[in-house]
């Protein structure tokens, strides 16, 4: 490293490399990034319901506390399946502390995929706005959006549940991808 080095280096698995720190003009100045989107937890490990009509929790991630410290910070969340090919009633739920953010359900007697994909805006201390949308091969099943109060220095669970509420079929609902990201408020 020379004496004339214009950066600072980080050590990484391959030696030294050099840190650089992105800028954005923001109207007035240039300002120093605080980055994109950050994978925070994903997996493609597929999860099925059990041979019963009880929700069952297929996925899950626990954001931890004081992730959304900022106003302008959002979680996204991602998830993706199949309806196994019955007619009974089957459901996938993406939850958010607690409460039901999205619900996508099926009765075709094909597979049929799923998608749902929601996004947590902290717009105050304690609140959050709220915007999700579901979907499976042909219908959007319906949006969410609104107002949470959740207190977010303390960790908050983020579940995707499955059930077959008329038939106790394994794996007619089947979360076959889920990925929580954080982006931060520029």
């Amino acid at each position: 490293m020379a004496a004339n080095d214009p950066g600072t280096y980080v050590d990484s698995p391959g030696g030294k490399i050099q840190a650089v720190v992105p800028f954005y003009w923001n109207g007035t100045s240039y300002t120093a990034s605080r980055g994109g989107s950050r994978t925070l937890y994903v997996t493609g490990t597929a999860v099925g319901n059990a041979a019963d009509l009880n929700e069952l929790t297929l996925q899950s991630y626990t954001l931890p506390a004081g992730t959304l410290a900022n106003v302008g910070d959002i979680v996204r969340v991602t998830c993706g399946g199949v309806f196994g090919a019955t007619t009974d009633t089957k459901n996938v739920r993406l939850k958010f502390d607690g409460a039901a953010a999205l619900t996508q359900t099926g009765n075709l007697a094909a597979t049929t995929r799923w998608w749902m994909q929601w996004m947590i805006l902290k717009t105050g201390t304690g609140t959050q706005t709220i915007m999700g949308e579901s979907q499976s091969n042909s219908t959007t099943s319906g949006t969410n959006n609104g107002l949470l109060n959740r207190t977010e220095t303390n960790a908050i669970p983020i579940i995707v549940t499955g059930q077959n509420s008329t038939n106790s079929v394994a794996n007619s609902v089947t979360c076959q991808m889920f990925m929580v990201e954080f982006i931060p408020a520029p």
